[in-house]
């Protein structure tokens, strides 16, 4: 729910007076895993997937201020770790619980540009990357441009930047995300 307030005020509406909340949700850092890959798979398609989450998930602090705000006396709020497994297949889960991400993929399309996703790890500078994963180190230019890096290309340790497959030295088969 994307609607913090709203659903705060649900609920204080459907309390008798003096009434308790004791609520169950996600928080902060829940499905981390999953919205960390499917934001890679969909920058690798130029789609912002922040732009197209669903959830909320707040910590206990902003979520505490919200109830505070919303007219609750919090006595105690906590977050923990639950791992919960599956019970079907990944992309079960996603047509269930991500559909707007899905949705957001565009039909196959020949003339896409396949691109992958690289790590940039420390000290590393586009040149260098473009001289190891690309044809030529001159196409530091080109990752310049697709990833919006301005002049002089400022790098920070574990960036992904796109990087197209037509310019790969080693170019996989059946290469894309």
């Amino acid at each position: 729910m994307k609607r913090p307030a709203a659903v705060i005020d649900g609920v204080a509406r459907a309390l008798r007076p003096g009434g308790r909340f004791v609520g169950e949700f996600g928080g902060k850092d829940n499905v981390a895993v999953i919205r960390a890959g499917l934001r890679l798979a969909l920058a690798g398609r130029r789609i912002d997937a922040e732009a197209l989450c669903p959830w909320y998930f707040p910590d206990e602090a902003e979520y505490a201020t919200r109830l505070e705000m919303g007219g609750f006396a919090v006595e105690r709020i906590e977050r923990f770790a639950r791992p919960t497994p599956l019970p079907g297949s990944m992309a079960d889960w996603l047509e269930t619980f991500a559909e707007a991400y899905l949705q957001a993929v565009p039909a196959a399309d020949p003339g896409r540009e396949e691109l992958i996703v690289y790590r940039v790890r420390p000290g590393e500078t586009l040149w260098e990357i473009a001289a190891a994963l690309t044809d030529s180190p001159l196409n530091y230019r080109t990752l310049m441009e697709l990833n919006g890096i301005e002049s002089p290309p400022r790098l920070r340790a574990g960036q992904d930047l796109l990087v197209p497959v037509r310019i790969l030295k080693d170019r996989p088969s059946g290469a894309g995300l």
